[in-house]
């Protein structure tokens, strides 16, 4: 017969074996509830089609390292700022008195922080880009006023003639058209003018949906900066070396002319 310590610990390595093994045993993990029955509706959301609710999809955006560090830095500089935190000084002083009405001993002396401010460059050519769009620009004036003044003598005949070699129409960075050429196929009008804020617009929008559509590239009308490539400056031994090279590559393309008839050989010396 086990006495009652030895049937004491039994049940302790009986209870213990229990708690590992149920450890052990795999925690049955419920299914996920999936919308199965899923449409896009005409404002591009997703509807379950059974019950028409409108369903919250959550989007999955990927972290990169470089997001980490980058969050992990403001948190470092909100916990330690770059400026230093000047504590409030309470300035003694001795010919006023406390008690009086216009003293303050809040008030305190801040040192003058004068903040770094960066230095903008502008790009090289902007100002002769700007300069060469005002003179495109008179140029075009004064050859219009010329065109409708041989128009004015010549007759309306001639000035059908003369304004079908009227150059391109000049555009510029800084004009502003009345109206986008994206609204004026939906409002067919030259201007914003028929938009009448507060007013019911939905019946003018028919056939757009929240669906993202992005307009077609169109290249600028305006001749883009040209590059500007500085002349090199050669030193004796380079020009030397370049001339060696030079002077190698013709004898290699004599040479293979030679030798395959196109050229005949050279007379001897």
């Amino acid at each position: 017969m086990p006495t009652p310590s030895a049937e004491q610990r039994l049940a302790e390595l009986k209870g213990r074996i229990a708690s590992q093994l149920g450890q052990l045993l795999p925690v049955p993990v419920e299914d996920r509830d999936r919308p199965v029955h899923v449409t896009i509706d005409k404002e591009g959301r997703t509807i379950d089609s059974l019950t028409g609710e409108v369903l919250q999809i959550p989007s999955r955006i990927p972290t990169l390292k470089a997001n980490l560090r980058v969050q992990k830095k403001d948190v470092i500089k909100q916990e330690h700022p770059k400026a230093k935190q000047y504590k409030e000084v309470i300035i003694e002083h001795p010919g006023l008195d406390a008690s009086a009405v216009h003293f303050d001993a809040r008030i305190g002396t801040h040192p003058a922080v004068r903040n770094r401010r960066q230095l903008v460059f502008n790009k090289k050519g902007k100002y002769e880009e700007i300069a060469n769009r005002q003179r495109a620009k008179a140029k075009l004036e004064k050859l219009q006023q010329e065109i409708f003044q041989i128009a004015k003598k010549t007759g309306i005949a001639v000035e059908n003639k003369v304004t079908i070699i009227q150059p391109k129409k000049f555009f510029s960075e800084l004009d502003v058209p009345d109206i986008e050429w994206w609204d004026y196929v939906i409002l067919q009008q030259n201007n914003y003018s028929v938009i009448i804020p507060d007013a019911n617009i939905p019946p003018m929008l028919t056939g757009i949906t929240q669906l993202i559509e992005h307009p077609i590239q169109l290249k600028p009308p305006f001749e883009p900066n040209k590059a500007v490539l500085l002349p090199i400056h050669l030193t004796r031994h380079e020009q030397r070396k370049l001339r060696r090279q030079n002077r190698a590559e013709v004898l290699k393309e004599q040479q293979e002319k030679i030798r395959l008839g196109l050229m005949p050989p050279p007379e001897p010396k």
